[in-house]
């Protein structure tokens, strides 16, 4: 299948990019990436994996973000859903570099499947600010994205907040890094967003 082919091709990689996994198996052993990209750059393929509804399936979700333009990525999400991988999500990421201020703010906006189109909120969105001095990242969700926030997956919040902050700051790396907790914190977004059935 199509997407046993993409895990395939992902794992491959020797050089997979990724961040920690709270999830510590052994003393001394580090623990496996939250989740895993196929080498640096944009509209690089990236794979995480969500546990989802009351039985707390593992939904495996392929993600890229593309740069579009010199303050604009574009994130495209798929899902692995009944042995087929679908597109569940495509939308906008927004960037403003506050450098100067020692500060990089992404902001990811909301979308919903129009047809065979993606229209974007221009007010609904996650926005995730980057302190390079202190190198933390804070949230914020504005508009109807307050109803998205879904954090029944399983990882305690400070793990998965620890686990997806860059501990050296890089655009791609935090772009890649918001785009993982979105989907992990803010999944609802991308249910409401498209017409696809998540186990529930």
């Amino acid at each position: 299948m199509l997407w046993i082919h993409q895990i395939a091709l992902l794992t491959a990689f020797t050089g997979v990019f990724g961040l920690n996994s709270p999830q510590i198996v052994e003393k001394n052993v580090p623990p496996p990436p939250l989740f895993k990209c196929g080498g640096k750059g944009t509209n690089v393929k990236c794979i995480i994996e969500r546990k989802m509804g009351k039985k707390k399936t593992p939904i495996t979700h392929f993600f890229t973000t593309k740069s579009v333009g010199a303050n604009s990525f574009e994130l495209r999400i798929e899902a692995v859903i009944d042995g087929g991988s679908r597109l569940v999500f495509s939308s906008r990421i927004n960037l403003t570099d506050k450098r100067s201020e020692g500060l990089y703010i992404v902001q990811i906006q909301a979308a919903k499947q129009k047809g065979y189109a993606w229209e974007t909120s221009n007010t609904d969105a996650l926005k995730a600010t980057y302190d390079l001095k202190k190198k933390d990242i804070t949230f914020e969700a504005l508009g109807n994205m307050k109803g998205y926030f879904d954090n029944s997956h399983g990882i305690a919040a400070a793990s998965l907040k620890s686990s997806t902050t860059p501990p050296v700051f890089d655009v791609d790396n935090v772009v890649k890094a918001i785009s993982a907790y979105f989907i992990m914190d803010y999944h609802k977004a991308i249910q409401a967003a498209t017409t696809a059935k998540f186990p529930m």
